[in-house]
């Protein structure tokens, strides 16, 4: 420990002149090094109080001909008082998390400067608080844990618990996360098993969880065949343990449930029990099988983390009620209706809350590692600019981010094209982040004039955003010709690609040799696109997961016979495709317009029970059989190269 640096926090008192004028409060860090340290570019500290509400945070860089560093002091800011109890304080050096110390103030001391001294010790030695660090605190619903409900004790449990929950996953070589159960008060324990694990489990996603109560078991609301279904197609399945009568049937089918979530494969699916303590207790007492799903890793009790009154109890209710009963438009990717029944077009606050979602969101692609790896990089270099420009260590003011992207159809070009703008947008690259889709047809014009007057429209209407030109290679048609309007368009997007810091990114989209052939016809605009990303071909394996995800989403579950029957579907598709291969469009179109399709001609031609859910959702191996037959070998045609739509003089 005599190796180890100290850290020393002074805290400041309200009137304290350290406070800066966006803050009240302050606080004084100094980190003391045992020898000199070298190479030290920056230092940045972050102080999570109990809840692990960041309280405040500084980063001080070193000059430029510093090379070495004993002593490093910080001023930390914040608009919330700092009261006595124990900070954890976070240390990162040259963009890395480096150490940790907790320090407690106290209430007894009189002065109006007092101190907190620790020994800080290394990041790596506490898994916690890195799991915390790096993967809970940027998630949205983490600051429901920010009230004055959920107490400290509770906020620390669950990320040691969550972290040691994914240490057993990982050295059992499994991402399954585990089966929990949550005991308090009703309205408490709903609380935390509803908004705070359910999310976790799902990743925000709402479509992704499913809830039932004990009642609709006994009921027979809810069959086990029900369940089997429900446990195929969601990731989270939230269960309320009620006051019920715990008859003899009941038991069994709940340990028979519990067979089935020990034994079968469920996709990663996690169950959420919770209820009342009282009741929690006596369906573990009473269901033994089901009972050896929960140990000490995976039990939650709220205990004294809330004091809901009857008001704040109905409001949990109404809440608890839309999480579950009411799609969320935001996880959904539609766009919101007013009262009036309009549809209005997201704000700025609803196509991004923060830059990591949209970055997560593209690392759960299927494929596309290099293309992701690029990306990252790509995004990693234009924060390093900006921070240089905001210490005026560049005065230079180009802020260019214009991309091309290379690659078949169905890779993903457009998707990307719209997680670039809420990337850049969250970094503070962009004013909206919003994209506009667009191409050839869309562009020129039929008269002289026309083509200007929709490229200034549509560069406008971009502005602040992501403009996407697909097939902009057909922009090049008729260029050796004077009057082809496509060189209006050209010379529209050379103009803006000049400007320095447009508040625009301009991506151009298509085949990898037709761009190609694009940018050596121009080389003024081969220059201004400093970015490109090439998009591959999905592997076979990779188009099944496509797959998968579809209907998995869609709420349908495939026998083993039918999902083998798609796997040599798909490996024979693969191996005769051409250039002009839809990849994940065709397995979108396959399943949309050819499985699915079959299925509901059975099934509508088959005597069936209206709520008959398992019939409603079981796609079977004659619905491929009957989709090759109907739908690959009538649309299985050879692919000219298509003529390109467009007006020119």
């Amino acid at each position: 420990m005599k190796n180890n640096p100290i850290l020393r926090i002074t805290r400041a008192s309200e009137e304290s002149t350290y406070a800066q004028e966006f803050a009240d409060y302050a606080m004084i860090a100094e980190i003391r090094f045992p020898h000199y340290v070298y190479y030290i570019r920056e230092i940045s500290i972050f102080v999570y109080d109990d809840h692990r509400r960041l309280m405040g945070k500084s980063t001080i860089r070193t000059k430029k001909n510093q090379k070495k560093l004993k002593i490093c002091r910080l001023e930390i800011s914040s608009a919330e008082c700092w009261k006595e109890g124990t900070y954890m304080v976070h240390v990162m050096c040259n963009g890395q998390y480096r150490w940790l110390a907790e320090i407690t103030f106290g209430d007894d001391c009189s002065e109006e400067w007092f101190y907190g001294k620790a020994i800080m010790g290394s990041f790596y030695d506490h898994g916690a608080e890195r799991f915390f660090a790096e993967e809970l605190r940027h998630k949205e619903w983490f600051s429901r844990l920010f009230n004055e409900r959920i107490s400290a004790r509770l906020v620390g449990e669950l990320i040691e618990k969550l972290y040691l929950q994914r240490c057993l996953a990982e050295d059992g070589g499994c991402k399954q996360i585990r089966h929990m159960v949550v005991s308090g008060g009703k309205y408490d324990a709903a609380h935390f098993a509803l908004f705070i694990l359910s999310a976790y489990v799902t990743d925000g996603n709402a479509k992704s969880r499913f809830r039932f109560s004990l009642d609709d078991i006994a009921s027979g609301i809810i069959t086990l065949d029900d369940l089997l279904i429900e446990m195929q197609t969601h990731r989270a399945i939230a269960v309320e343990v009620t006051k019920t009568e715990f008859s003899h049937m009941l038991e069994s089918t709940l340990n028979e449930l519990a067979d089935m979530i020990k034994n079968g494969d469920f996709n990663g699916t996690t169950f959420i029990f919770y209820g009342e303590k009282a009741d929690v207790d006596e369906m573990r007492n009473r269901c033994e099988v089901l009972n050896g799903l929960f140990s000490d890793e995976n039990t939650f009790c709220t205990g004294d983390s809330y004091n809901l009154d009857k008001n704040t109890a109905n409001v949990c209710q109404d809440e608890e009620s839309k999480m579950f009963d009411e799609a969320v438009a935001y996880y959904q990717g539609e766009k919101q209706e007013d009262k009036s029944g309009r549809k209005s077009e997201p704000t700025s606050a609803e196509i991004c809350d923060n830059g990591l979602s949209a970055e997560e969101e593209l690392q759960k692609m299927v494929g596309l590692e290099k293309l992701k790896n690029g990306i990252h990089e790509a995004r990693m270099m234009a924060l390093f600019q900006k921070e240089r420009r905001t210490m005026n260590l560049d005065c230079s003011k180009e802020n260019r981010h214009h991309m091309i992207f290379m690659g078949c159809p169905g890779t993903g070009k457009t998707t990307v094209a719209k997680l670039i703008g809420r990337m850049y947008f969250s970094m503070g690259l962009l004013s909206k982040g919003h994209t506009v889709e667009t191409n050839r047809t869309k562009l020129v014009g039929k008269y002289i004039g026309h083509t200007e007057d929709k490229m200034r429209e549509t560069i406008e209407e971009a502005r602040g955003g992501v403009l996407f030109i697909d097939e902009a290679y057909t922009l090049l048609d008729g260029m050796d010709e004077s009057n082809d309007f496509g060189k209006e368009v050209i010379n529209a997007l050379l103009t803006v690609l000049a400007e320095p810091d447009p508040d625009m990114i301009v991506i151009l989209a298509g085949y990898e040799d037709k761009m190609q052939k694009l940018l050596k016809s121009n080389q003024g605009l081969k220059d201004r696109f400093p970015l490109c990303f090439h998009f591959e071909n999905y592997k076979k394996e990779e188009l099944m997961e496509i797959c998968m995800n579809i209907l998995r989403e869609r709420n349908f579950i495939l026998t083993k016979e039918a999902e083998r029957r798609i796997e040599m579907i798909i490996d024979e598709t693969v191996n005769k495709k051409d250039e002009y291969f839809g990849n994940g469009r065709w397995v979108h179109n396959f399943i949309e317009h050819g499985v699915i399709r079959s299925m509901a001609k059975r099934v509508m031609s088959t005597p069936h029970k209206p709520d008959d859910r398992r019939l409603l959702c079981s796609i079977e191996e004659m619905d491929i059989i009957d989709t090759v037959l109907n739908y690959v070998q009538n649309n299985t045609v050879s692919l000219e190269p298509h003529r390109h739509i467009g007006f020119t003089a």
